[in-house]
């Protein structure tokens, strides 16, 4: 009965041991593609990656700890990762220096409200990047979060942002809008160094508009009126907006703001597309009732 015991105690552990890997001399552990290790809080902490490219889903829980941080250098120059998917990662409050450097098929960035930290450089060189939304907590931007992001078109901060730092977006040569919040108090001298076509978006009377001024940045006043259907973002809604959905999909606007997308995108698909145009008009007509 006891040898019985010791098998089947040995057993279950190499069945546990099977799926993961534990690197005893740095006390590192893979699990799912995800190099991590359990900090002295019980939480995890991500180091590195090495699972299948594509869509890399930042999981809640590893082995039953918290994901709480991404590393510096977690996912260092790994391009076949393609998107980001936080949607899971609810206690993730941290992302590290140059975390994501160098990931260049990497698309979109959704930085959730959780994180409360983001390191230099964290997205720098991401050359294949178009959009990023800071929805995060944090304060700063800092020094070359989106340098060198070569594909960048929109950057919209949904937090409290109060500093960007020197050549956080230097570098985006097809940067267009920024969004910033009438939060902002400083903006290095060279945050928007070598990027052409910027346009920042923020409250009227805000240091974001007085820096834009000084620096010879187009600038547009962020209203608080707008509203569905306001695709071109005059605090209105009529025909024009339709002429601006149209204009969107035949290409001849060559930078679509990102609020433009949110509140064009009359069906809310998350996309501008005829069908928004569409209904749009058939609005203004009164043939339906609301947006």
């Amino acid at each position: 009965m006891v040898r019985l015991t010791k098998f089947l105690a040995v057993l279950i552990a190499a069945v546990i041991l099977s799926s993961f890997t534990v690197f005893a001399a740095d006390s590192y552990i893979s699990l799912n593609g995800f190099v991590f290790s359990i900090n002295s809080d019980g939480n995890a902490v991500i180091h590195d990656y090495d699972g299948d490219p594509g869509e890399l889903v930042i999981p809640e829980k590893l082995l039953g700890a918290k994901v709480v941080s991404i590393d510096d250098y977690a996912f260092f120059g790994n391009t076949g990762i393609t998107s980001v998917d936080f949607g899971n990662a609810v206690y993730l409050k941290s992302i590290g220096d140059d975390a994501f450097f160098g990931c260049a098929g990497l698309n979109t960035i959704k930085i959730p409200e959780s994180v409360e930290a983001l390191g230099f450089g964290a997205f720098q060189n991401c050359t294949g990047l178009k959009s990023a939304i800071v929805y995060a907590a944090v304060t700063d931007i800092p020094s070359q979060c989106f340098k060198d992001c070569t594909s960048l078109e929109s950057v919209y901060f949904a937090s409290p942002i109060e500093t960007v730092g020197a050549f956080a977006f230097a570098g985006c040569a097809f940067l267009g809008d920024v969004i910033m919040p009438a939060s902002v108090t400083s903006i290095s001298d060279n945050a928007f160094e070598g990027t052409c076509d910027v346009v920042i978006f923020c409250p009227e009377g805000s240091y974001a508009e007085s820096f834009a001024n000084d620096n010879g940045i187009e600038v547009k006043e962020l209203l608080e009126s707008y509203s569905l259907g306001d695709a071109n973002l005059d605090g209105r809604i009529n025909i024009n907006d339709v002429t601006y959905i149209q204009k969107c999909i035949a290409g001849i606007v060559k930078h679509i703001p990102h609020l433009s997308g949110v509140y064009g995108d009359t069906n809310r698909d998350e996309g501008i597309s005829v069908r928004d145009a569409t209904i749009l008009q058939m609005y203004l007509a009164e043939i339906i009732p609301e947006l």
